[in-house]
């Protein structure tokens, strides 16, 4: 992997001279996301990731009865168990991801984070299209393969993947909400996939 935050000319002579990555080829990127979960090396609970404390912090300011359901669903099926606590990218999409001769580079890192939950940018990366560019719900089926991929590949548990993906859905949604301006239909789309998840998977 190659990291590009040499600001906007280099950003745009990286997307002239390569191709993005389509969330097609999502195998191309587990070995990407398995080394961001495992940056650092710190290990935690859900409780004590950065997501976590982001959460948390702001349900206990603007009480959403939905986001509170799905945000405790989290906190019970994954409980004290601790987790890989790594480097999250942020907006890990596949319009951010290029691939040249030379490999896969990844841009636009100003949103990152440590001690992310794993699992965060893989989410972002496969719900992406449908989320962001479509405004359409995302069907788990699109998912269930990969995380049991990237799981395994973390020797996690495989029944963490429900509540990672639901996890990851609750914060993006309270980032949504954050944004001036955020189409309104983005946050639609991103709370149907979550009643969706909580309905047949949570």
């Amino acid at each position: 992997m190659r990291v590009s935050d040499d600001g906007e000319e280099r950003g745009e002579a990286t997307r002239r001279a390569s191709r993005h990555i389509s969330a097609r080829n999502w195998e191309r990127v587990i070995p990407l996301v398995i080394e961001l979960a495992r940056y650092g090396g710190e290990a935690g609970t859900i409780g004590d990731s950065a997501v976590g404390q982001r959460v948390a912090h702001w349900l206990s300011r603007h009480p959403d009865p939905e986001l509170e359901n799905a945000w405790q669903s989290v906190l019970a099926r994954i409980g004290d168990r601790r987790l890989p606590l790594g480097l999250g990218h942020g907006d890990f999409t596949p319009w951010n991801i290029f691939e040249d001769a030379r490999g896969l580079t990844v841009l636009d890192w100003e949103g990152a984070s440590e001690r992310t939950p794993p699992g965060q940018d893989l989410a972002r990366f496969l719900m992406a299209n449908a989320l962001d560019l479509h405004l359409r719900p995302v069907q788990w089926k699109m998912l269930e393969r990969p995380f049991a991929r990237f799981l395994s590949g973390l020797d996690l548990a495989q029944d963490l993947a429900a509540p990672l993906v639901i996890c990851h859905l609750v914060d993006y949604i309270l980032v949504c909400m954050r944004v001036a301006g955020m189409d309104a239909n983005l946050v639609r789309s991103s709370r149907q996939t979550l009643n969706h998840f909580m309905a047949n998977i949570a």
